[in-house]
């Protein structure tokens, strides 16, 4: 019989940090504010309709439409997200982008963190590379969340690495 608390233990995460975009209008409210502006934009377009210009109905239709383009963008990335977790000797970076997932396993000890500054009116960018694979990270972060989260790992992977 085998004794597994060594290797449940070594299975432990160390660290898990999951990222998600900003989703600051809940389903139910984007489209409550689509509708009231669906029923503002008909209004006054049809009310400048009636006094003859016409030509406000297509452009208000195509303002709608592009708004409800927009929402549905907004909508179909709500479940987005940027999961890390370091556990035992690997590091997983794990990344959903609508319906598609990414997932990228490290060695946690050859990983290297490359952090790139800032460059004018740009923001500061961080990417995982290791025996030629190479993944960023930070999207849904800003610079100094982003700068944070690599300090983090350089403690967890590479050199930093302590069994």
């Amino acid at each position: 019989m085998k004794d597994n608390t060594a290797a449940d233990s070594a299975e432990i995460p160390q660290l898990i940090i999951v990222t998600r975009p900003n989703s600051s209008l809940p389903v139910a409210k984007r489209l409550l504010f689509f509708m009231v502006m669906l029923l503002l934009s008909m209004v006054i377009s049809v009310g400048f309709a009636l006094v003859g210009a016409w030509l406000i109905l297509p452009f208000s239709g195509l303002e709608v439409l592009a708004l409800g383009w927009a929402l549905y963008y907004i909508s179909c990335h709500d479940n987005d997200y940027e999961s890390i977790v370091v556990s035992g000797g690997s590091l997983v970076v794990e990344k959903r982008s609508h319906r598609s997932i990414s997932r990228t396993e490290f060695q946690r000890y050859w990983v290297k963190v490359v952090v790139l500054p800032a460059s004018t009116g740009g923001r500061c960018r961080v990417w995982l590379r290791s025996g030629g694979k190479e993944v960023e990270l930070g999207e849904f972060v800003n610079d100094e969340e982003r700068m944070a989260l690599a300090d983090r790992l350089k403690l967890q992977a590479g050199a930093g690495y302590r069994d």
